[in-house]
């Protein structure tokens, strides 16, 4: 935890003394240049991966799966665009480096050893009553009615 601490502490440095040595190279404009090129690519990468993880997110869920592997690949996606949006070469080439496929699933399977997903079936919890959709049925059809739901007698 304290060197994850340094190393963000420690970016804002890093990425001052990058640009100070890109700018003397280059020159001022094509950094600027480079660094609003990067935002812009950073936006467009988020929107296209982003929507693409989102719907196998969805697809997993439909089917009843567990989208823990495109869960993970989600957020590190958007890690991804918030680095390079964020002004600096270093935070640039962390965000390039986290779009890869193949970069996220190391960063997954180095967390997936300290990380176990956990998943519960039915309630434990004595006050709650679980029923499939046919179960149960409406009692009043009502448009402006609250929506009451009764059990089946053969149920009760």
């Amino acid at each position: 935890m304290p060197l994850l601490l340094l190393a963000i502490l420690s970016l804002p440095l890093i990425e001052i003394a990058v640009l100070i040595f890109v700018g003397s190279n280059i020159g001022v404009f094509p950094t600027i240049g480079l660094i609003i090129f990067t935002g812009f690519l950073g936006v467009m990468l988020l929107r296209i991966q982003g929507f693409a993880v989102l719907a196998r997110i969805r697809s997993e869920m439909d089917r009843g799966q567990i989208p823990d592997k495109s869960m993970a690949d989600a957020a590190m996606i958007a890690l991804a665009g918030v680095f390079l949006i964020v002004p600096g070469f270093v935070s640039d080439i962390i965000g390039i480096l986290l779009f890869l496929p193949p970069v996220r699933a190391l960063i997954r399977a180095a967390i997936g050893k300290r990380v176990k997903i956990v998943r519960t079936g039915a309630s434990t919890r004595p006050d709650v009553v679980e029923l499939d959709p046919g179960e149960y049925h409406r009692t009043d059809t009502h448009p402006d009615a609250p929506t009451p739901w009764k059990l089946p007698s053969d149920r009760l």
